[in-house]
């Protein structure tokens, strides 16, 4: 009766609905009958520990926060249930403090709880005004960044370690050459700006293990061994890339290895256009130095390096269909990125006034029009620019150590994806990934949407209308017509393929 009183007590202060609420106490119950605990009473730190195999540093300072809320000084039902409210919801839907923890945001919480700030055990007494004075440590800031990481591990195991690339590409960016201290508000809004999906990380974390199972983070499966990133790496995406959240898998469609394979852009450009679904092309500059220069990063999952090697790896998501020149692939949801020396997405920028975000042009492609013949002579991959020229990113497909990188197009954001210096690229490695969502549902739909924005794109294009003889307007009218056509029979053969 009393427990029953107890859990009903608990649904009027807490802002967990009934499912919630219910798998929380299910939790607690497991938790609290692990010695020393007393089943249904109060949990140990050696219970709330097993909830944590992945993050047990983590674990000890979120048990001492969450007792220091109690009264009794133990971690009872209300206390448990209460406290996980502050890291599984909005601030808007907290309700349950008169403190002023629910005006933190959740990682700002968890960063305090994580420093161990003398301040986050203050509970009604706690004063946000107490913050501005907080400043934090380079080494506070890795171990933050390295318990964030550890919380996308896929196995409950950790994710981070002392010389992990993740945390490292993390703390590098948030405070460049410098090593001295940070005021909070400071790092704060960096941190916010490196992983904008941070708080929704931390929620899902909590609310999988305590709350709801449905929330589980589950970065997705690598279904072959990559020579370019590792599951840190796609820990990052899933930190700053939306689209990740529903991702199941990743499938390796494509693999170039200098010394091993001959770069060949028909196979390449076959794979991409096999594919309905987004892409995620992963590329990896080198260059070799003489024993006499300096090594400043040595950053990639590759543990068998060269000592004279530099690497940097940076790549692109395509997240439409891919079709051959002379049309435009991606959207504005495409984005170039770099992951060493700098972990960085590009997007489409404001002003740049163009939406020309990858041509794929090998022979296999159609016939051009005499206006386009020039313009797409070379074959190749060019990511950004103008269109059919100035491209931010050019794979060259007749020679690969023809490609090049630019720090300036006209579709994406300006900024040096590598080094300042690098303007000719020496790729040595190629990856291709298609990225299969949870359901084959989404990627339908996903597909229809895109394929539905090209055409609708098509039917825009502009005819020239003054100074045009009439023999070229008619055939400019038929080649857009032509190319409505051939994407429409696109969506339909595909729908039938699923059923739709």
């Amino acid at each position: 009766m009393g427990c029953n009183s107890s859990r009903k007590n608990l649904q009027e202060k807490s802002s967990l609905n009934s499912k919630e609420l219910e798998k929380c106490n299910e939790k607690f119950k497991k938790l609290s009958s692990i010695a020393p605990g007393k089943a249904e009473q109060f949990i140990a730190i050696e219970g709330f520990r097993t909830a944590f195999t992945e993050n047990m540093q983590l674990a000890d300072k979120i048990y001492k926060f969450i007792k220091s809320q109690s009264d009794t000084n133990i971690v009872n039902r209300e206390t448990f249930v209460l406290s996980m409210e502050l890291f599984t919801k909005q601030k808007s839907e907290i309700y349950v403090y008169t403190n002023n923890y629910k005006h933190l945001e959740q990682y700002q919480l968890l960063l305090l709880i994580s420093i161990q700030h003398p301040e986050i055990y203050k509970k009604e007494e706690f004063k946000l005004q107490m913050l501005t004075k907080v400043e934090i440590t380079f080494l506070q800031a890795g171990i933050f960044i390295k318990e964030i990481i550890n919380m996308l591990s896929p196995k409950g195991n950790r994710l981070s370690d002392d010389d992990d690339v993740a945390a490292k590409l993390l703390i590098n960016n948030i405070f460049g050459d410098k090593t001295s201290n940070m005021d909070l508000q400071q790092f704060c809004n960096q941190i916010k700006m490196e992983v904008p999906l941070i708080n929704t990380v931390i929620r899902r974390y909590f609310a999988g293990k305590f709350t709801d199972s449905s929330h589980k983070i589950q970065l997705p499966e690598l279904t072959d061994n990559s020579l370019i990133i590792n599951y840190q790496i796609l820990g990052l995406f899933y930190l700053s890339t939306p689209w990740f959240y529903q991702t199941k898998k990743l499938n390796l469609l494509f693999s170039y290895q200098e010394g091993q394979d001959q770069f060949d852009l028909n196979l390449l450009s076959n794979q991409l256009l096999s594919q309905n679904s987004p892409t995620l092309l992963l590329f990896r500059h080198v260059e070799r130095l003489n024993k006499y220069e300096k090594l400043p990063y040595q950053h990639t999952p590759d543990e068998n390096l060269d000592a004279f090697e530099q690497h940097y790896l940076f790549g692109y998501f395509n997240s439409s269909r891919w079709r051959l020149a002379p049309d435009i692939t991606g959207d504005k949801n495409s984005s170039i990125f770099s992951i060493v020396p700098k972990y960085q997405q590009f997007i489409t920028g404001k002003g740049k006034g163009q939406s020309k975000y990858a041509l794929l042009n090998s022979d296999q492609g159609r016939p051009l029009p005499q206006s386009l013949q020039k313009k797409l002579s070379k074959f190749g991959l060019g990511i950004g620019g103008s269109g059919y020229e100035q491209h931010r990113i050019w794979i060259d497909g007749s020679n690969l150590k023809d490609s090049y990188i630019t720090d300036d197009d006209k579709t994406f954001a300006t900024g040096h994806i590598l080094a300042s210096h690098i303007t000719k690229l020496n790729i040595d490695r190629i990856e291709v990934w298609s990225v299969e969502f949870i359901s084959t549902q989404q990627d339908m739909s996903h597909f229809r949407q895109t394929q539905m924005n090209h055409i609708n794109q098509l039917l825009e294009d502009e005819i020239p209308k003054q100074n045009v003889d009439p023999g070229s307007l008619i055939n400019s009218i038929k080649n857009r017509n032509s190319r409505i056509q051939s994407a429409i029979h696109t969506q339909q053969v595909e729908e039938e393929k699923y059923g739709q």
